[in-house]
């Protein structure tokens, strides 16, 4: 009797259908439970030929879809389809807790490491060195078959994490080029070629010989390879590290802008940013303002200076004050002493009763940043607050 009363707690009318619910809550209420087990092993049966774990999974994830990305529903949602086995919930369950639980969302894109971008998203995580021994070990047992995979290949022997100075380090710098290599020789996936390119062409993995000594120009060469083949697949971030690569060696300067146009027009915030560079440096201002908008609107508190520079230089004060404001609560502290001197500047051009409120704002910008400052400005603040606090008294 203990059984059935505590079955009884457990049905419920949102799993069954009303014509169900009374049969069984009938055969409870006359204690006819033979009649009862079998109703719901009937119901059971039915309802696992159309809803399934894989089905309910589909079901959920689709609801989730339909909801917007900052309703806390949408990832609940995802992490129930996710564990009944959809990968592409788990995928976006764990991009959505991405910054906020490090172990949880590695073991979703476990879950779905049969994705390449997930498979890509674990690499990623190998590389920049942010799991414990014991969870790398375990991750690298999973992944056995791709790692066998990638060590049958030349490119992947004879290679060496360079930059790398801990034993630990130089295993996850080297299984992580190992995971994006798998990525790119059998699944032709365009981010894997990028990241082994990137790898390459910044040393981060280097080539060597037989006697251990480093091979500049084969791993160059490689890099760049891997590079074109992913811009290519049309990578933005593959254009966009061959662009930067040909600009700092100097090579190929025909090819520069096109590949950063790419990107920056798919408002991409480093090709945005090196290309607003390029068109400043050739006087088109108009184009880099441009550019340099679409950087700054993505938080680049390089974008953002150099855009209130321009606007201060057209004496657009209200302008050049907002994205001075917007550098310093990104990062550029020096900003703050662009900002002070705007303040300063209407002061001096102010005859009207607030004209000292200029002063002190001035002033109050170069108190609160002054420590926060490089040596060269924070001489020069110095320097100007003493000549500003001589104007008060």
């Amino acid at each position: 009797i203990e059984l059935y009363q505590n079955l009884n707690n457990k049905w419920y009318f949102i799993h069954f259908e009303e014509k169900e619910l009374n049969d069984i809550n009938k055969n409870f209420d006359t204690k006819d439970f033979e009649t009862l087990i079998f109703n719901l092993f009937k119901h059971a049966i039915n309802n696992y030929k159309i809803s399934p774990p894989k089905i309910l999974a589909k079901r959920i994830y689709d609801d989730a879809m339909t909801l917007s990305k900052d309703t806390k529903i949408r990832n609940n949602l995802f992490k129930i389809s996710a564990d009944l086995g959809n990968p592409y919930a788990a995928l976006n369950y764990a991009t959505a807790i991405y910054n906020d639980d490090y172990k949880e969302r590695l073991t979703y894109f476990m879950k779905c490491k049969d994705l390449d971008v997930s498979l890509w998203k674990i690499g990623y995580i190998i590389e920049k060195n942010s799991l414990t021994k014991q969870q790398f070990e375990e991750i690298k047992f999973e992944l056995k078959d791709i790692i066998n995979f990638s060590n049958d290949y030349q490119d992947c022997k004879n290679i060496y994490p360079a930059r790398a100075t801990t034993d630990f380090e130089k295993d996850c710098i080297v299984t992580a080029f190992k995971i994006y290599f798998y990525l790119a020789e059998k699944k032709n996936f365009s981010k894997g070629y990028n990241s082994i390119g990137k790898f390459l062409i910044n040393n981060m993995i280097t080539y060597v010989d037989k006697n251990n000594k480093i091979n500049d120009q084969i791993t160059k060469d490689k890099g760049i390879s891997y590079l074109k083949k992913g811009v290519s697949l049309s990578n933005l971030h593959a254009m966009e590290n061959l662009a930067m690569y040909y600009n700092q060696n100097n090579l190929n300067q025909e090819l520069i802008k096109p590949l950063l146009l790419i990107g920056a027009e798919n408002e991409d915030l480093i090709s945005c940013v090196e290309l607003s560079k390029i068109l400043m440096n050739e006087n088109k201002v108009e184009e880099s303002i441009n550019y340099l908008k679409s950087a700054s609107i993505q938080n680049s508190a390089y974008a953002q200076h150099n855009l209130a520079k321009i606007y201060e230089k057209s004496f657009e004060y209200e302008n050049a004050k907002y994205w001075y404001k917007e550098a310093i609560k990104n990062g550029s502290n020096n900003s703050a002493l662009n900002l002070a001197q705007i303040y300063f500047k209407e002061y001096t051009d102010n005859n009207t009763p607030i004209k000292n409120s200029y002063l002190l704002y001035a002033i109050n910008t170069l108190e609160n940043y002054i420590n926060m400052l490089d040596d060269r400005h924070k001489a020069a603040a110095t320097k100007l607050l003493d000549n500003w606090k001589k104007l008060i008294s």
